[in-house]
């Protein structure tokens, strides 16, 4: 992916109003469910999405894919009103927190 898609990306996610979660994903700043899912994606096992990105709401996963935004408004559109957690999903397993 060359710098010119990735800084377009940012771009796009900064005006969903969520910010650079890590240097794996994003999230939106939240409420109790964004904890919820949170607590969800760091005990679930998720080998089966490793290297893609994954849309968490009420504590599911509800679209994953290579391409963050279409993984986000898949989510957005099949939960309306909710916030999706969304995340790379590490090719290796140790999380820096």
């Amino acid at each position: 992916m060359d710098l010119n898609i990735i800084n377009r990306l940012i771009n796009y996610i900064s005006k969903l109003y969520i910010w650079p979660h890590m240097t794996v994903g994003i999230k939106y700043l939240g409420d109790d469910m964004d904890e919820e899912n949170m607590k969800f994606y760091l005990k679930e096992d998720l080998t089966k999405y490793v290297g893609k990105w994954i849309a968490i709401c009420n504590k599911h996963v509800v679209s994953s894919g290579k391409n963050p935004v279409r993984v986000f408004n898949e989510a957005h559109k099949k939960y309306p009103g909710t916030r999706p957690l969304l995340t790379l999903v590490p090719e290796n397993s140790a999380m820096i927190f």
